[in-house]
């Protein structure tokens, strides 16, 4: 998370065209919690220490766009809208001894 947070707020020249999906990742991990932990990882490990680091953040961003594809939260809030939720009660007998 602290990446992502990092990433929008001191974006550099080659990460603007990533900006929208990046805010997407953030709104994802904070409200709808969608993402694998496998990708949550992936994210985890991208650095922004140097240019190498930066480039390797580039690719990786790009990487996870082409992956999951640049609207998959809203695909994912579209298909939520037409789930019917449920309320299960359960009642647990405890018998007196």
């Amino acid at each position: 998370m602290n990446n992502i947070n990092t990433f929008i707020k001191k974006p550099w020249e080659g990460l603007l065209p990533h900006l929208d999906f990046l805010r997407t990742l953030r709104e994802d991990m904070l409200d709808y919690g969608t993402l694998s932990d496998y990708t949550l990882r992936r994210i985890a490990n991208l650095i922004n220490s140097d240019d190498n680091n930066r480039k390797k953040a580039i690719q990786e961003i790009s990487a996870l766009k082409n992956e999951l594809g640049a609207d998959y939260l809203q695909r994912e809030k579209e298909r939520q809208k037409n789930l019917t939720r449920e309320i299960i009660i359960a009642i647990e007998n405890q018998a007196k001894r």
